[in-house]
């Protein structure tokens, strides 16, 4: 949020989106996605969109994005007509690690294999229940480094120094 100016502190979400679309790009996808909500601002979810999208057009490959409202009330509904609608995609990246579970049990119920046939990445890195038999593939952001730092900030400015406004930690 650069827009405020209190300090910030976030994963790399341009370096994550863009490597969300170079690890599905060298797996040989041939129809790429992003699935995530609209956003009109330019916050830390909207720029991993954007470096993914850019990645993805860079290297001229087919690009379908599902940009949902998030006051659309039939969400799973209108994710399932995408996936349907656009079934030749072998290739998503989600806005979350939640959003790429909905993909998946979507997917699954219409008869894909993950990861066979269709490469999904998430993105936060959250640690699932182990009620699945597979592995997510996700961006992890460094929850446990942010929260530390964000700490360490809030000490410095009770002691009266003066703070970056925005740190940026890699993903994983």
């Amino acid at each position: 949020y650069s827009d405020i100016a209190i300090p910030c502190v976030s994963s790399d979400n341009d370096a994550g989106g863009r490597e969300a679309a170079k690890q599905l790009i060298s797996k040989g996808c041939q129809h790429l996605a992003f699935v995530g909500g609209h956003n009109t601002t330019i916050n830390e979810t909207k720029r991993r969109r954007i470096s993914f999208e850019k990645y993805v057009q860079e290297h001229k490959i087919p690009l379908s994005i599902f940009d949902l409202d998030e006051t659309v009330t039939d969400y799973y509904g209108k994710l399932e007509s995408f996936l349907e609608e656009n079934s030749s995609i072998d290739g998503i990246f989600t806005i979350n690690d939640f959003t790429a579970l909905d993909v998946i049990e979507i997917l699954e119920k219409n008869g894909k294999r993950i990861p066979h046939d269709v490469q999904i990445i998430g993105y936060d890195g959250i640690k699932m229940a182990g009620d699945r038999d597979y592995l997510l593939s996700t961006i992890e952001q460094p929850l446990e480094e942010m929260a530390k730092e964000a700490v360490r900030i809030l000490f410095d400015i009770i002691d009266g120094k003066t703070v970056n406004l925005q740190t940026i930690l890699p993903v994983k």
